[in-house]
């Protein structure tokens, strides 16, 4: 087996009997994710559906059909598109490569032949399959799939936007839907979380916040046992005192000594964590119930996937 090195050096090696050879190449992260935010936007403009969908992670957070149907329906009411991304950083959190970014796209109405205009800040999570950086999620301002409610949606839309966008996809009307242009009185869009309620029964105590469902095998985000929280799954997570669930806006500045075990349930008590994933999140416990003598929780709560640790849903 030789090894090539990139100063143009062969080694030999016998270490592996069923490889003849092995390329090193010093690959840059940074590099391969500004060529996928390159080869997404040229895809877009082209209307290249195969190109724009092999970009997409195969386990894309959200519906990866979603994403690729309101492109088709983007290129369908739209033409001559020209999409300039620039990106202002990349950071790699673990198997994870964020870039943040701000974009400027033009676009005609195929109806009135008009052109629109719009501007906006994404944040790509991208992760590495087959050798090329594929998006495994989208937040913020929709630069793909701008009529997409369910898009808008998964991207922390207000109800409002989301709503004035599907009523613009059911008229097909493109025109006055601008991406980044944040509510009508023309303030800035703010990212606002959904909030999820659910319950926790004492005989299945493993809950995961990321699919909102109860788990088997230790594999939850927190376990439930008669009145204690303990944080399983966590990196971090602690209990906020003095300050409601609307009013908690930040999950930042855990670390992994913060970890509420066994400590005392209220209903009204406020936990912030980040899970052993890198998701932000806060949670409320609402009720503490007793059903044929087994206690049984009820809880509300918002999980940020973008990565950061905006918890904002009100």
């Amino acid at each position: 087996m030789s090894i090539d090195t990139t100063d143009q050096r062969e080694i030999r090696l016998k270490l592996f009997s069923n490889l003849n050879r092995i390329v090193y190449q010093d690959v840059d992260f940074t590099q391969l994710v500004a060529q996928s935010v390159k080869d997404l936007a040229e895809a877009y403009e082209r209307q290249d559906t195969l190109a724009f969908s092999d970009l997409i992670s195969r386990n894309y957070l959200g519906n990866k059909t979603m994403l690729e149907d309101g492109a088709r329906f983007d290129f369908e009411i739209f033409s001559a598109i020209s999409l300039k991304i620039y990106i202002n950083r990349i950071e790699q959190r673990g198997a994870m490569y964020i870039a943040e970014t701000k974009w400027d796209k033009a676009q005609n109405s195929r109806t009135t032949g008009q052109e629109q205009q719009t501007k906006g800040q994404t944040t790509f999570t991208f992760v590495l399959e087959q050798g090329k950086m594929k998006i495994k999620n989208l937040r913020g301002d929709l630069i793909y799939a701008s009529l997409s409610p369910h898009i808008a949606e998964a991207s922390g839309k207000s109800a409002a936007v989301v709503e004035r966008i599907r009523a613009a996809q059911l008229e097909r009307n493109p025109l006055g839907t601008l991406e980044g242009s944040g509510d009508d009185s023309g303030n800035p869009a703010v990212n606002l979380l959904p909030i999820y309620n659910s319950q926790l029964p004492s005989d299945a105590p493993n809950f995961d916040f990321l699919s909102g469902s109860i788990v088997s095998g230790g594999n939850g985000d927190i376990f439930f046992e008669t009145n204690i929280i303990i944080i399983n799954g966590f990196n971090s997570g602690i209990k906020i005192s003095g300050q409601s669930f609307a009013a908690t806006t930040d999950a930042s500045g855990l670390t992994a000594m913060d970890q509420t075990v066994g400590d005392p349930l209220n209903p009204g008590d406020v936990f912030i964590f980040r899970t052993a994933a890198g998701y932000y999140g806060k949670m409320q416990i609402m009720t503490i119930n007793r059903v044929a003598s087994l206690p049984i929780m009820t809880f509300k709560y918002a999980i940020q996937t973008d990565l950061t640790s905006n918890v904002s849903t009100n």
